[in-house]
């Protein structure tokens, strides 16, 4: 009896799910001194009582370029040798996981989080609806900011 009881549970826990339990996110951000732009998806795993449990993963998409004299320059793959933008592409991508848990106010989720990239960073998050589904997005933390939009399916 006690497995008909757990699998009630279990089939009413995932027969309602979040509102938008998937998302899709784009945001610009600085990672440890980097500027570039994240992508990633999303999903809500917990939602109950105003409190929301998310993860997500994405790649963070950037510039990595050296510095020669405040010039920009790169470095050629083969010997390592600076060279002038123009003659190579510095696009680097990193992959990120990420862990959120946010509480719904009447105009905004307050939350926190940590984003494990190259460094475990926490920080703070905050989101406004724009549309249904949709939310303007800030992530604030120590040598971690990002600020963009999620659409939610």
């Amino acid at each position: 009896m006690k497995f008909i009881g757990r699998a009630a549970f279990a089939a009413a826990f995932l027969a309602a799910p979040a509102a938008a339990q998937i998302g899709i996110e784009g945001n610009l951000a600085e990672v440890d001194g980097e500027f570039g732009g994240e992508l990633g998806v999303t999903y809500d795993f917990f939602d109950s009582a105003g409190f929301t449990l998310r993860s997500g993963a994405g790649a963070f998409i950037f510039d990595e370029e050296d510095s020669d004299g405040g010039n920009r320059v790169c470095r050629e793959t083969v010997d390592g040798n600076l060279v002038g933008s123009s003659d190579c592409d510095g696009t680097s991508v990193n992959a990120y996981g990420r862990l959120e848990l946010t509480y719904d106010l009447p105009i905004l989720s307050v939350g926190g989080g940590l984003r494990l990239g190259d460094e475990l960073n926490p920080y703070v998050t905050l989101a406004g609806s724009l549309a249904p589904f949709v939310k303007l997005k800030a992530n604030l933390g120590d040598d971690y900011y990002a600020g963009g939009i999620t659409v939610g399916f």
